[in-house]
This record gives structure tokens, C-alpha cells and sequence, in this order.
């Protein structure tokens, strides 16, 4: 195997950037779908929460947003 060769500044602002436009297209077609869908994280806190899950549960994506999803499911 190869050494690897350390990147650029520049080779690494391209790469956040691509990496933000992955992001907020995949939140944004997240939110167009038109079911509840949610993320939690390895403690079951919610991560990601869309606008159908909002209008499902009646609580906005930063009100959900760190609170265990047990809560809304369960509760």
C-alpha cells in the first residue's frame, strides 16, 4: 500500500462544500416526503426530525430535536 497524501487547504474547502450541498439536499428531500420521518442517535435522542413528523406529533424539529424519541412514541 501507498502513502497517503495529505490534502490542500483548497482540496479541503472543496470537499466541505461538497459535502454541506450532500447534506442540505438530503434534508430538503427529507423534508418534501410527505411521511414522519425521524433520526435518532445512539441513545435514541432525536437527531432529525421532518415537517411531517412536526405535524404529526405537533412539536417542531427544535423543540424534538436531543429529546428521547420514547417520549413522543410512548408517551
Amino acid at each position: 500500500m501507498g502513502m497517503a497524501t495529505p490534502l490542500t487547504n483548497a482540496q479541503l474547502k472543496t470537499a466541505n462544500a461538497k459535502l454541506e450541498a450532500s447534506a442540505r439536499f438530503h434534508i430538503e428531500l427529507l423534508d418534501a416526503v410527505e411521511q414522519a420521518v425521524v433520526a435518532t442517535d445512539g441513545l435514541g435522542r432525536v437527531a432529525y426530525w421532518n415537517r411531517a413528523a412536526g405535524q404529526l406529533w405537533g412539536w417542531s424539529a427544535q423543540e424534538a430535536h436531543g429529546l428521547p424519541l420514547s417520549d413522543f412514541v410512548y408517551g
